[in-house]
């Protein structure tokens, strides 16, 4: 495909409302496409990683599972190295398993940089904190307890400003006798400058991470329950008054919601696409895909708002869904990649 020239007009306004583009299944309209459509660069991340790269500047900063190095910062054009944030590696006898693993996506505060670790060994290990690296001197300043996150979940969730710390959480003790190990069960609050809990509530099993903005936390679970937490507030760690709204799904959302200026927006296991009132919890609206995978454990992505009011998501079997809104929010193109 040839090379565009960036500021050569582009025939980018041509429409793709049918499947393959036209009545005629071309699959062709004429559009420029992709400016570039390269490979600008790729950086190692080992194992299998949920964890995002978090862009900041012309700065990424890439978690890494290693025994000594917890942390990259590459360049945004290049990808070349701009720092390695390490750790000393804990080790009893030839054992490493002592040893943290990084497992969160980095969360990127004024002064410092926070992750959270995962390991083995259980509550009784050193792997269960929250860690707080300064920006300036790359240097582990504190540490929280977070609770244990085994290994084997491959991914450690946080979400934090600079109020808040927000975490799930579940017993994970694969040592004991009989072993204890669940899907998360819990949110739990805490206070990003002293560490304090400010609070512990039960969702039930869930797979999606919390969405932290401002003083309120959205979060889902296996039922298909949504909800919107307020963070303030001295309530009891069972009271319904905690909770600012909820929404019920008709499947489990396993995924990270996405929310924007005053819309919530996810995808449930029962092939549904739901934008929801952001203040009130109320639907908007929902379009519901054709045929979804019945042994899917995520029928979709996190949804992705990449270009002004479109959203997109991705699901198994490799479909694009696209809302656009003119006049109102409305389905309006569903692309198939490949």
């Amino acid at each position: 495909m040839p090379i565009v020239n960036p500021t050569s007009p582009k025939k980018d306004n041509i429409g793709w409302g049918d499947y393959r583009g036209n009545p005629q299944r071309t699959g062709y309209t004429g559009a420029d496409g992709p400016v570039y459509g390269e490979t600008a660069w790729k950086f190692p991340v080992g194992l299998r990683w949920e964890s995002k790269p978090i862009i900041v500047g012309n700065d990424v900063y890439l978690a890494s599972p290693g025994m000594r190095n917890i942390l990259w910062k590459v360049d945004l054009e290049t990808g070349a190295v701009k720092n390695i944030f390490t750790h000393v590696p804990k080790m009893k006898g030839d054992q490493l398993y002592s040893t943290p693993a990084m497992g969160s996506t980095p969360i990127i505060l004024k002064d410092h940089i926070l992750m959270r670790e995962m390991g083995s060994r259980g509550n009784k290990g050193i792997s269960k904190h929250v860690v707080f690296i300064n920006r300036k001197t790359g240097q582990v300043d504190r540490r929280i307890d977070a609770g244990h996150v085994d290994y084997r979940a491959g991914y450690a969730p946080l979400v934090a400003n600079e109020k808040y710390v927000v975490y799930p959480y579940t017993v994970h003790d694969i040592e004991e006798r009989p072993p204890l190990c669940s899907p998360f069960t819990r949110i739990i609050a805490k206070d990003t400058k002293t560490g304090s809990r400010l609070w512990d509530f039960n969702i039930g099993p869930h797979f999606s991470e919390p969405y932290l903005e401002g003083d309120v936390v959205y979060v889902a679970n296996q039922k298909g329950d949504v909800y919107c937490l307020d963070i303030p507030g001295k309530f009891g760690p069972a009271s319904a008054q905690r909770i600012n709204w909820e929404f019920k799904a008709d499947g489990a959302v396993n995924r990270k919601v996405e929310v924007d200026d005053r819309h919530v927006y996810f995808g449930s296991n029962n092939g549904t696409v739901y934008c929801l009132d952001k203040k009130t919890g109320k639907l908007v609206w929902q379009f519901n895909m054709e045929n979804p995978e019945p042994n899917a454990f995520r029928q979709f992505t996190t949804l992705c708002r990449k270009v002004e009011n479109c959203i997109s998501v991705r699901q198994p079997k490799n479909y694009c869904v696209w809302t656009s809104n003119q006049e109102r929010w409305t389905l309006s193109i569903i692309l198939q990649i490949g």
